[in-house]
């Protein structure tokens, strides 16, 4: 599923959602990672092909979008992010807003549970999720991929 990555040590982190270049998630990962950043872009799963030849294919759940968590103080980071090939900006443009580590949490939950699953047999597992946090998710959701299916 999707690219999780260590956060390595205990330094307070903000979360970010990051506008990358399309097909560009996972360059984009790696270049956060070669900048000692943390990365993640939740994943789906796909049908690919006719009937006939019908394959699985793994693809971002929100093409174009990366979460960046940064360290504080997060501004001396955005630099850092913006400077990076792929990156096309920040969410909420030179004032990039931060998003929730609920909302995150939740996404990830989601993603593990195969709430982005489009292969899937049968329902996705129940992510338990207090009303407000799922408004919150559902609106990043929204906002990310118009065309997606809160689940």
């Amino acid at each position: 599923m999707g690219s999780t990555m260590d956060l390595g040590d205990d330094r307070p982190r903000r979360w970010f959602a990051v506008r990358v270049a399309p097909q560009s998630e996972s360059a984009v990962m790696a270049a956060l990672a070669d900048a000692g950043l943390s990365g993640w872009a939740p994943m789906s799963t796909r049908w690919r092909g006719s009937a006939a030849g019908r394959q699985k294919m793994t693809a971002p759940a929100f093409p174009t979008y990366v979460f960046a968590a940064l360290p504080e103080p997060v501004a001396n980071h955005f630099g850092i992010v913006v400077g990076l090939r792929g990156v096309r900006g920040f969410l909420g443009g030179a004032r990039p807003e931060p998003v929730s580590a609920v909302a995150v949490s939740l996404l990830q939950m989601r993603e593990r549970f195969g709430h982005f699953d489009e292969t899937r047999t049968r329902p996705p597992r129940t992510v338990h999720e207090t009303p407000a946090d799922r408004r919150i998710v559902d609106r990043l959701v929204a906002h990310l991929n118009p065309k997606a299916v809160a689940a």
